[in-house]
């Protein structure tokens, strides 16, 4: 639902039709790296086509988009640049999602229950901050999900900052509008 929240949001913020964002994830299913001790994990490519659909609609086209790009996070970078670049070539314009999606919990919970009461009320206590900034990104944003909440790092030539707060309340509206709709 997440994943596809915010990719939901980059289409609303580009006005992209059909929207990628890498999802970053750790590719240790394989046999060959299950004992491997080092930090292992790359991007997979989770694309939506938003014409037309409703939230509803996109989370049921989401599942099967998101099991592929999690299962293909295993994958040569200079292929995926060359493939990019080859695309790129053909459209006359470079092709690169650079919207990354970092969900970084340890295991999801799965959903909890609460009452709708509950997370409209809940509302009230939003806050954004900025507690740091960095000088130079791999992506133009990447929104990153901990168990302590959700943090946005942006390359301010693609996304003010208000535009990145705008981007997370929306973010939060959206969720709080499916969970209680």
């Amino acid at each position: 639902m997440l994943l596809t929240a915010v990719t939901e949001l980059v289409g609303r913020f580009t006005g992209h039709e059909t929207c990628a964002v890498l999802p970053i994830s750790a590719n240790r299913f394989r046999r060959d790296t299950t004992d491997i001790v080092a930090t292992m994990s790359q991007e997979g490519l989770f694309t939506l086509d938003r014409r037309g659909a409703s939230f509803a609609g996109l989370l049921r086209a989401a599942g099967p988009a998101a099991l592929r790009a999690y299962r293909s996070a295993y994958h040569d970078p200079a292929d995926r640049n060359r493939i990019t670049a080859s695309a790129g070539a053909e459209r006359g314009e470079p092709v690169h999602p650079y919207c990354c999606f970092n969900d970084m919990r340890f295991a999801d919970p799965g959903p909890a229950r609460f009452d709708p009461a509950e997370i409209t009320a809940a509302l009230t206590r939003t806050s954004v901050t900025w507690p740091m900034s960095q000088d130079k990104l791999n992506c133009r944003f990447c929104v990153h999900l901990t168990t302590e909440g959700v943090s946005l790092t942006a390359d301010t030539r693609y996304l003010s900052r208000p535009d990145m707060e705008r981007y997370l309340l929306e973010l939060e509206s959206l969720l709080v509008e499916a969970a209680v709709g």
